[in-house]
């Protein structure tokens, strides 16, 4: 078994520190200012259905019934009731997490509904501007429900991560507690917030991660026989409900939300309005924000259909189609409805429409495997003005080997005011191989003050030797990312900018570029454990311990262990001792099992005491658990060390899912290895265990059950099994069909199987990874 590796679990410690500066932020008067928000007491349910985003019950065609069904309590609404209850006395966060039309968002207003909610204020954001605006002023008060619906608005996109920290510091804010956050996230909006990065340093995620921990609850898709009990005794005041019954199966939320009402809608259209509302779905599926211009529309659609469909359509078919999608399925909002703007709100220069969110999910797993047409493509170049919406299709081209239109798509979001745009297109360049190109495009980066354009013309100049050229770019790079630089990139920047600096000499350059960057709000724990180590390194034990204090309180403790030694080594032993105490203060419950699983060796007493404190501060919470486990199956212990990292799965921690399934693989326990595998795919999105059940299937010739496993996933939507079960196709031989499911595979975003198909003896390969692809599946011409 391997030696204990806590880091690989670690997790930022993030957010608590914050409520300082929330605090100093706050706009205080002498005179008590009016409350702020909606006074919830006043709130029904045509104002939830208008403005809280509450699906309308479906229609029978009985005007005077409420534009809401009575509501069903379910297994989610006790967890919020329990959220409730602590949010008197404490601020709380609650997120549901679930598809498109299963009550999530029913749920949170039920619970607005509840009595000890009657004299609370609601605030509703429409994005992370305008939460970010009221949380620095100051105006979010005691008792104040904050609605943040479809929570990937603000917790993703540029300023998802400020957003994140944000929450942090409000939820640990005494001076404004009780506050009660409300959100929902769809499944695959949750897990990419929550997952873990693959490549060390990239953490695009790592606030979102750490206020969504612990703070959600998934909202079943069906209802339960409990549910359904429920059901049938209130289908007796409500003919609604009654319907629900008959015709909905157990998928009742969905019903009454009219889903199966819009799907049919979708699949009985006109030729025209099906190929608007399919160039809409696309456009979501494929990364377009949530409001589509009708000139988009207008110039997509027809993409989508035969010369014959195209020709039989009539002049207005444009106009009709919008016409049709607009129209309500019994009283909920139809396929695509026209966007109102809300007061205070830009109005958009044109039209635009907003697809029904549960088609949106429709789509995804529909046409997960279908590639959009090249009418799709050219009509995003011309037609969609969006920057941000522009580099998100070009990102989805690329991914699927469009790499022509990626080319495109890239170059209209750099002419339409992105710089960045040209970066990518330089990159896309270096990527098929033409050098040249590439640096003309990091060159014309540059020149606009991209500080990217700089930085990969350094990477040029490095690989080719010139080290004096390269370290120019460099500190030009840094000058311009100090002061333009989202902060929330900073982990990233230390990793491409102020190490390559540092490893030049420029250790001044490299320091200024870090403290500009905490001075702008970086204050991911990289940034502060590098700004303590380059102090360290230049001899400055004072001036790297407020840097290594922030590391540690944000989860990075090295930095302070440095300086332990540091002071232990210059003979301040008091001092060093202090700052120790203070470190274990500062630490997660993973820190210490790493740090203790470090000293056991060299200093065992030691460890046993820290870990002593993880259990005094956890008890039989998840992470104490696993580290029991972990030690004991250290030890040898593998049965205790089984039940207990059950009891910590159980406790909230799917990391323990891989530990589960390795011991089941070491029994040959191939049936339980296999379920622990499938679900650290579905609930961690972790392929670890995968990764080890096929190697030791390929060493013990289980090809066959191999490959009925990676089925079993991709059945159940995990498009990146098909890397896995392309390999074994390729291997066996079996190259027509290897190549059948790698271009399904391309279509789903996951191109990188073509490196593995990439055979030398196959020219039309080697084209296809410098040229790409078109839609039709043919390889595309020299684009450059």
């Amino acid at each position: 078994m391997k030696a204990l590796k806590l880091q690989d679990k670690k997790d930022y410690l993030l957010g608590l520190h914050t409520a300082a500066d929330a605090t100093s932020s706050r706009n205080l008067t002498a005179e008590a200012p009016a409350p702020l928000g909606l006074s919830i007491a006043e709130l029904d349910d045509a104002f939830a259905v208008e403005h809280l985003e509450v699906h309308r019950s479906i229609d029978p065609g009985q005007p005077t019934l409420s534009a809401l069904t009575p509501y069903i309590s379910r297994g989610h609404d006790v967890w919020l009731a329990g959220n409730a209850l602590k949010a008197q006395t404490s601020s709380r966060m609650a997120v549901l997490v679930g598809d498109s039309s299963t009550g999530k968002t029913r749920a949170l207003h039920a619970l607005l509904k509840r009595k000890q909610f009657a004299e609370w204020r609601l605030r509703q954001p429409y994005d992370s501007e305008g939460f970010l605006a009221t949380y620095h002023r100051g105006e979010i008060e005691p008792r104040t429900v904050l609605w943040m619906n479809e929570s990937q608005r603000f917790l993703d996109g540029p300023r998802g991560e400020e957003t994140a920290r944000a929450l942090l510091g409000l939820l640990a804010d005494q001076t404004v507690k009780p506050v009660l956050i409300l959100g929902t996230l769809w499944r695959e909006m949750h897990a990419t917030l929550t997952v873990r990065p693959v490549r060390e340093g990239l953490d695009p995620h790592a606030h979102a991660r750490s206020v969504l921990d612990g703070r959600c609850r998934e909202v079943p898709e069906k209802f339960d026989d409990e549910d359904m009990a429920q059901l049938a005794l209130l289908a007796q005041e409500d003919r609604r409900l009654a319907l629900a019954m008959e015709h909905g199966g157990r998928q009742i939320p969905q019903f009454l939300a009219g889903a199966q009402e819009l799907v049919r809608r979708f699949e009985t259209a006109p030729t025209g309005a099906k190929a608007v509302i399919r160039a809409a779905m696309d456009a979501r599926r494929l990364g377009h924000g949530l409001l589509i211009g009708d000139a988009f529309l207008r110039t997509a659609a027809p993409g989508y259909l035969t010369d014959q469909q195209w020709q039989l359509l009539g002049e207005n078919w444009f106009e009709e189609a919008l016409q049709y999608a607009g129209k309500e399925c019994k009283g909920v909002p139809g396929p695509l409805t026209p966007h109102k703007p809300r007061p205070g709100e830009a109005s958009p220069s044109g039209a635009v429409y907003r697809l029904a969110d549960y088609l949106e999910q429709y789509a995804r797993d529909t046409f997960r495997y279908e590639m959009a047409p090249t009418g799709f493509w050219t009509a995003a170049v011309h037609s969609v003005t969006s920057p941000p919406d522009l580099v998100a299709l070009a990102g989805s081209a690329e991914a699927r080997l469009l790499l022509s239109h990626s080319a495109r798509l890239y170059r209209a979001a750099a002419q339409a005011g992105l710089p960045h745009g040209w970066v990518h297109l330089g990159k896309l360049h270096a990527r098929a191989g033409d050098s040249d190109g590439a640096t003309h495009f990091f060159r014309t980066a540059a020149d606009t003050g991209e500080f990217r354009g700089h930085l990969e013309l350094a990477h040029i100049r490095t690989k080719a030797g010139d080290t004096s050229t390269a370290l120019r770019l460099y500190q030009a790079a840094a000058r311009i990312a100090a002061a333009t630089a989202d902060p929330s990139e900073a982990d990233l920047l230390v990793v491409t900018l102020a190490d390559p600096l540092a490893r030049a000499g420029d250790f001044e350059g490299a320091e200024e570029l870090c403290r500009a960057l905490i001075a702008r709000g970086g204050d991911h724990q990289w940034l502060w454990s590098y700004a303590a180590r380059l102090r360290l390194s230049a001899g400055d034990r004072e001036g790297a311990e407020p840097h290594a204090r922030e590391a540690a309180r944000r989860g990075d403790g090295n930095a302070m262990l440095k300086l332990v030694d540091g002071w232990r080594s210059a003979g301040d032993a008091a001092r060093a001792d202090r700052l120790y105490d203070e470190m274990i203060d500062l630490s997660t419950p993973l820190d210490l099992g790493e740090l203790a699983s470090s000293l056991e060796k060299e200093s065992p007493g030691q460890a046993e005491h820290l870990y002593r404190i993880i259990d005094e501060r956890e008890g039989n919470g998840a992470t104490a658990l696993w580290i029991r486990a972990a030690r004991l199956l250290e030890a040898g212990d593998r049965s205790e060390a089984e039940r207990l990292f059950h009891a910590s799965v159980d406790a909230g921690d799917p990391a323990g899912l891989y530990n589960l399934g390795s011991l089941r693989l070491e029994a040959e326990d191939w049936g339980g290895a296999e379920q622990y595998a499938l679900r650290a795919v579905a609930e961690e999105g972790s392929n670890l265990l995968l990764n080890e059940l096929d190697l030791a299937y390929r060493h013990t010739g289980q090809t066959d059950r191999l490959r009925a496993l990676y089925q079993q996933l991709i059945e159940a939507g995990h498009s990146e099994a098909l890397t896995g079960l392309v390999r074994l196709l390729d291997e066996a031989g079996e190259h027509a069909e290897a190549d059948r499911l790698a271009f399904r595979s391309i279509a789903a975003g996951e191109s990188a199987v073509l490196w593995m198909l990439s055979r030398p003896d196959n020219p039309r390969h080697q084209r296809l990874l410098q040229y790409g692809l078109e839609p039709d599946g043919s390889i595309a011409d020299p684009w450059w």
